[in-house]
Protein backbone atom coordinates (compact mmCIF):
# COMPACT_ATOMS: atom_id res chain seq x y z
CA UNK A 1 0.00 0.00 0.00
CA UNK A 2 3.28 2.54 0.53
CA UNK A 3 4.06 1.88 -2.89
CA UNK A 4 1.05 2.60 -4.58
CA UNK A 5 0.49 5.67 -2.60
CA UNK A 6 3.96 6.81 -3.94
CA UNK A 7 3.16 6.69 -6.97
CA UNK A 8 -0.03 7.99 -6.18
CA UNK A 9 1.91 11.06 -5.31
CA UNK A 10 4.52 11.22 -7.85
CA UNK A 11 1.73 10.55 -10.77
CA UNK A 12 -0.19 13.54 -9.51
CA UNK A 13 2.31 16.79 -10.37
CA UNK A 14 2.42 14.81 -13.96
CA UNK A 15 -1.14 15.10 -14.50
CA UNK A 16 -0.92 18.90 -13.16
CA UNK A 17 1.53 19.88 -15.58
CA UNK A 18 -0.49 17.90 -18.43
CA UNK A 19 -3.31 20.14 -17.02
CA UNK A 20 -1.00 23.27 -17.10
CA UNK A 21 -0.15 22.20 -20.83
CA UNK A 22 -3.38 21.97 -22.06
CA UNK A 23 -4.83 25.31 -20.28
CA UNK A 24 -1.25 26.86 -21.86
CA UNK A 25 -2.45 26.16 -25.61
CA UNK A 26 -6.06 26.59 -25.13
CA UNK A 27 -6.06 30.15 -24.17
CA UNK A 28 -3.51 32.54 -23.26
CA UNK A 29 -3.07 33.24 -19.94
CA UNK A 30 -5.31 30.55 -19.05
CA UNK A 31 -2.75 28.64 -16.45
CA UNK A 32 -3.14 31.78 -13.46
CA UNK A 33 -6.49 30.92 -13.46
CA UNK A 34 -6.33 27.00 -13.26
CA UNK A 35 -3.04 28.06 -10.86
CA UNK A 36 -6.22 28.87 -8.21
CA UNK A 37 -8.50 26.24 -9.27
CA UNK A 38 -6.22 23.29 -8.88
CA UNK A 39 -4.71 23.89 -5.06
CA UNK A 40 -8.52 24.49 -3.31
CA UNK A 41 -9.83 21.11 -4.95
CA UNK A 42 -6.43 19.81 -3.90
CA UNK A 43 -6.84 20.79 -0.34
CA UNK A 44 -10.32 19.73 -0.45
CA UNK A 45 -9.38 16.30 -1.57
CA UNK A 46 -6.79 16.19 1.60
CA UNK A 47 -9.25 16.86 3.84
CA UNK A 48 -11.92 15.08 2.61
CA UNK A 49 -9.72 11.92 2.39
CA UNK A 50 -8.68 12.54 5.89
CA UNK A 51 -12.25 11.74 6.96
CA UNK A 52 -12.97 8.71 5.01
CA UNK A 53 -9.94 6.96 6.55
CA UNK A 54 -11.11 5.98 10.06
CA UNK A 55 -9.50 6.27 13.38
CA UNK A 56 -8.88 2.58 14.86
CA UNK A 57 -7.50 4.70 17.97
CA UNK A 58 -11.52 4.94 18.51
CA UNK A 59 -11.82 1.36 18.45
CA UNK A 60 -8.72 0.56 20.38
CA UNK A 61 -9.91 3.02 23.44
CA UNK A 62 -12.46 0.74 24.87
CA UNK A 63 -9.42 -1.24 25.93
CA UNK A 64 -11.10 -4.95 25.58
CA UNK A 65 -10.63 -5.57 21.81
CA UNK A 66 -8.77 -9.02 20.75
CA UNK A 67 -6.64 -9.18 18.45
CA UNK A 68 -9.67 -11.09 15.82
CA UNK A 69 -11.63 -7.67 16.56
CA UNK A 70 -9.08 -5.68 15.33
CA UNK A 71 -8.20 -7.64 12.02
CA UNK A 72 -12.42 -7.41 11.59
CA UNK A 73 -12.34 -3.63 11.75
CA UNK A 74 -9.04 -3.49 9.47
CA UNK A 75 -11.14 -5.93 6.82
CA UNK A 76 -14.41 -3.95 7.20
CA UNK A 77 -13.03 -0.67 6.25
CA UNK A 78 -10.16 -1.39 3.85
CA UNK A 79 -11.85 0.05 1.19
CA UNK A 80 -12.53 3.46 2.85
CA UNK A 81 -8.60 3.33 4.02
CA UNK A 82 -7.73 2.93 0.79
CA UNK A 83 -9.70 5.07 -0.60
CA UNK A 84 -8.65 8.02 1.47
CA UNK A 85 -5.46 7.92 1.65
CA UNK A 86 -5.93 7.77 -2.80
CA UNK A 87 -7.40 11.39 -2.17
CA UNK A 88 -4.60 12.45 0.66
CA UNK A 89 -1.68 11.87 -1.54
CA UNK A 90 -3.08 12.74 -4.74
CA UNK A 91 -4.04 15.98 -3.28
CA UNK A 92 -0.78 16.42 -1.34
CA UNK A 93 1.14 15.90 -4.85
CA UNK A 94 -1.08 18.01 -6.66
CA UNK A 95 -0.85 21.01 -4.16
CA UNK A 96 2.75 20.83 -3.98
CA UNK A 97 3.35 20.85 -7.56
CA UNK A 98 1.46 23.67 -8.27
CA UNK A 99 2.75 25.74 -5.38
CA UNK A 100 6.49 24.31 -7.22
CA UNK A 101 5.15 25.57 -10.23
CA UNK A 102 4.21 28.89 -9.18
CA UNK A 103 7.43 30.06 -7.33
CA UNK A 104 9.11 28.92 -10.36
CA UNK A 105 7.30 30.77 -12.82
CA UNK A 106 7.95 33.76 -10.56
CA UNK A 107 11.63 33.79 -10.23
CA UNK A 108 11.66 33.16 -14.14
CA UNK A 109 9.02 35.72 -15.48
CA UNK A 110 9.54 38.23 -12.29
CA UNK A 111 5.56 38.20 -12.63
CA UNK A 112 3.64 39.50 -9.97
CA UNK A 113 0.80 37.43 -10.30
CA UNK A 114 2.58 33.91 -9.76
CA UNK A 115 4.36 35.98 -6.72
CA UNK A 116 0.83 36.70 -5.14
CA UNK A 117 -0.96 33.19 -6.20
CA UNK A 118 2.38 31.24 -3.95
CA UNK A 119 1.80 33.47 -1.52
CA UNK A 120 -1.80 32.45 -1.49
CA UNK A 121 -1.00 29.14 -1.75
CA UNK A 122 1.26 28.97 1.80
CA UNK A 123 -1.19 30.47 3.42
CA UNK A 124 -4.06 27.60 1.46
CA UNK A 125 -0.97 25.02 2.81
CA UNK A 126 -1.36 26.39 6.41
CA UNK A 127 -4.97 26.40 6.78
CA UNK A 128 -5.43 22.94 5.32
CA UNK A 129 -2.93 21.76 7.92
CA UNK A 130 -4.59 23.39 10.79
CA UNK A 131 -8.34 21.91 9.23
CA UNK A 132 -6.31 18.47 9.76
CA UNK A 133 -4.86 19.25 13.17
CA UNK A 134 -8.48 20.32 14.26
CA UNK A 135 -10.11 17.56 12.61
CA UNK A 136 -7.87 14.95 14.71
CA UNK A 137 -8.25 16.36 17.98
CA UNK A 138 -11.70 16.21 17.25
CA UNK A 139 -12.06 12.62 16.42
CA UNK A 140 -9.79 12.25 19.44
CA UNK A 141 -12.49 13.84 22.19
CA UNK A 142 -15.68 12.81 20.07
CA UNK A 143 -16.77 9.91 22.61
CA UNK A 144 -16.34 11.39 25.16
CA UNK A 145 -18.21 14.39 23.82
CA UNK A 146 -20.89 11.95 22.62
CA UNK A 147 -20.99 10.19 26.62
CA UNK A 148 -22.32 13.78 27.72
CA UNK A 149 -24.48 14.71 25.16
CA UNK A 150 -25.92 11.59 26.49
CA UNK A 151 -25.86 12.14 29.60
CA UNK A 152 -27.08 15.66 29.14
CA UNK A 153 -30.12 14.54 27.29
CA UNK A 154 -30.74 11.79 29.70
CA UNK A 155 -31.10 15.22 32.67
CA UNK A 156 -33.35 16.53 30.13
CA UNK A 157 -35.80 13.91 29.67
CA UNK A 158 -35.63 13.17 33.74
CA UNK A 159 -37.05 16.57 34.23
CA UNK A 160 -39.48 16.07 32.15
CA UNK A 161 -40.84 12.33 33.73
CA UNK A 162 -40.26 14.79 37.11
CA UNK A 163 -42.75 17.54 35.87
CA UNK A 164 -45.26 14.50 35.04
CA UNK A 165 -44.87 12.79 38.22
CA UNK A 166 -44.71 15.25 41.13
CA UNK A 167 -41.38 16.42 40.96
CA UNK A 168 -40.03 12.07 41.25
CA UNK A 169 -37.61 10.76 39.70
CA UNK A 170 -37.00 6.80 38.53
CA UNK A 171 -36.66 5.07 41.68
CA UNK A 172 -33.41 3.13 40.75
CA UNK A 173 -31.85 1.68 43.97
CA UNK A 174 -31.61 -2.08 44.39
CA UNK A 175 -30.05 -2.94 40.83
CA UNK A 176 -26.50 -4.51 41.28
CA UNK A 177 -24.83 -3.28 38.21
CA UNK A 178 -24.59 -0.11 36.05
CA UNK A 179 -26.45 -2.18 33.07
CA UNK A 180 -29.03 -2.96 35.26
CA UNK A 181 -29.62 0.32 36.83
CA UNK A 182 -29.29 1.46 33.27
CA UNK A 183 -32.06 -0.23 31.77
CA UNK A 184 -34.23 0.32 34.11
CA UNK A 185 -34.18 4.48 33.75
CA UNK A 186 -34.24 3.78 29.85
CA UNK A 187 -37.33 1.83 30.64
CA UNK A 188 -39.29 4.36 32.68
CA UNK A 189 -37.82 7.33 30.38
CA UNK A 190 -38.35 5.81 26.27
CA UNK A 191 -39.88 6.57 24.17
CA UNK A 192 -42.25 9.05 25.55
CA UNK A 193 -39.86 11.73 27.54
CA UNK A 194 -36.78 10.61 25.04
CA UNK A 195 -36.66 8.52 21.71
CA UNK A 196 -33.64 6.44 23.12
CA UNK A 197 -30.81 6.46 25.74
CA UNK A 198 -28.45 4.14 24.03
CA UNK A 199 -25.81 2.09 25.64
CA UNK A 200 -21.88 3.13 26.06
CA UNK A 201 -20.11 3.02 23.08
CA UNK A 202 -17.75 0.60 24.60
CA UNK A 203 -20.22 -1.10 26.56
CA UNK A 204 -20.59 -4.64 23.37
CA UNK A 205 -16.70 -5.38 24.71
CA UNK A 206 -15.81 -3.96 27.91
CA UNK A 207 -19.32 -4.40 30.21
CA UNK A 208 -17.64 -2.23 32.28
CA UNK A 209 -18.23 0.87 30.54
CA UNK A 210 -21.79 1.57 31.18
CA UNK A 211 -23.70 4.50 31.70
CA UNK A 212 -24.95 4.34 35.14
CA UNK A 213 -28.25 5.58 36.67
CA UNK A 214 -29.43 6.01 40.95
CA UNK A 215 -31.81 7.59 42.62
CA UNK A 216 -32.56 8.20 46.39
CA UNK A 217 -35.30 5.98 48.01
CA UNK A 218 -37.53 9.08 47.97
CA UNK A 219 -37.39 9.73 43.82
CA UNK A 220 -36.56 13.04 44.94
CA UNK A 221 -32.67 13.20 44.01
CA UNK A 222 -30.32 11.18 41.63
CA UNK A 223 -26.85 11.24 40.55
CA UNK A 224 -25.96 10.17 36.20
CA UNK A 225 -22.54 8.87 35.22
CA UNK A 226 -20.38 7.89 32.46
CA UNK A 227 -16.84 6.55 32.55
CA UNK A 228 -14.46 9.03 29.90
CA UNK A 229 -11.37 8.13 28.55
CA UNK A 230 -9.41 11.45 28.37
CA UNK A 231 -9.13 12.26 32.12
CA UNK A 232 -8.07 15.98 30.93
CA UNK A 233 -12.00 17.00 29.27
CA UNK A 234 -12.40 20.46 30.03
CA UNK A 235 -16.33 19.73 30.32
CA UNK A 236 -15.03 18.20 33.79
CA UNK A 237 -15.07 21.13 35.72
CA UNK A 238 -18.66 22.24 34.26
CA UNK A 239 -21.25 21.08 36.39
CA UNK A 240 -19.74 18.12 37.31
CA UNK A 241 -19.84 16.11 41.10
CA UNK A 242 -16.99 14.30 42.58
CA UNK A 243 -16.61 12.28 45.24
CA UNK A 244 -19.63 9.77 46.53
CA UNK A 245 -22.40 10.85 45.51
CA UNK A 246 -26.16 8.72 46.21
CA UNK A 247 -23.25 5.50 46.80
CA UNK A 248 -22.06 5.97 42.99
CA UNK A 249 -18.02 7.10 42.91
CA UNK A 250 -17.57 10.25 41.45
CA UNK A 251 -13.68 10.38 41.11
CA UNK A 252 -11.37 12.96 42.74
CA UNK A 253 -10.91 16.89 42.05
CA UNK A 254 -9.88 17.76 39.13
CA UNK A 255 -8.38 14.91 36.20
CA UNK A 256 -10.72 12.39 36.46
CA UNK A 257 -12.53 9.81 34.00
CA UNK A 258 -15.80 9.58 36.29
CA UNK A 259 -18.25 12.24 34.87
CA UNK A 260 -21.73 12.48 36.95
CA UNK A 261 -24.38 14.66 36.87
CA UNK A 262 -27.40 15.51 39.00
CA UNK A 263 -30.28 17.46 39.75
Amino acid sequence: MDIFLLAVAVFAPVIFYLIVLISTRRRVNAVGHDLILIPILSAVAMVVGMLLIPDIRDVLSCGSFTAEDISAFVRETTAKTYGGWILVALGTGTFLAALLYAWIMFFRRKDRMYLAIGIAFLGLALLSALMMSLLQTARASSPDARRISTLKQAQLALELYADDNDGMYPIVIDDTTANARWQALRANLTPHYIPDLPDDRCYATAPGRQYDYRSDAAGTAYVLRALLQDPNMIALSINELDGDVLDMWCGEPEKEIEYCLAP
